[in-house]
């Protein structure tokens, strides 16, 4: 018990040397968290990137499948769409009346599938 005692009373802590140790360890673990949270956003904004990618790439197939099924559509019922190139508009009228529009007035042409408007051809 003497030497125990002995022992205790000469131990001195030094609270500045413990409190600057703790935030030494605090400020690592500050840095450690800090740098996971910007690798986490780092990854979501490449994983947003990629995904805002692939869904402009999948809206872009469905834009195209969608006029080619309306192209599809006006052949098999004998349509076509003519443009009047001094106001812009667009209609679809029957291939029979498209072909004596086009042929008898400059001012309206034939519009190719391609050049099919949305909203307005389909």
């Amino acid at each position: 018990a003497t030497t125990a005692n002995a022992v205790l009373s000469s131990v001195r802590i030094n609270f500045g040397a413990v409190a600057a140790q703790q935030d030494a360890i605090r400020q690592s673990f500050a840095r450690l968290f800090d740098s996971e949270i910007a690798s986490d956003r780092a990854q979501d904004a490449a994983r947003q990137e990629r995904t805002d990618e692939a869904l402009a790439s999948d809206r872009a197939a469905q834009e195209g499948m969608h006029k080619d099924a309306v192209a599809m559509e006006n052949y098999s019922l004998d349509r076509a769409v003519v443009v009047d190139t001094s106001t812009g508009v667009h209609s679809t009228v029957s291939s029979g009346f498209a072909e004596a529009l086009v042929q008898g007035n400059s001012n309206y042409q034939q519009v190719p599938a391609a050049d099919l408007l949305r909203g307005v051809d389909y």
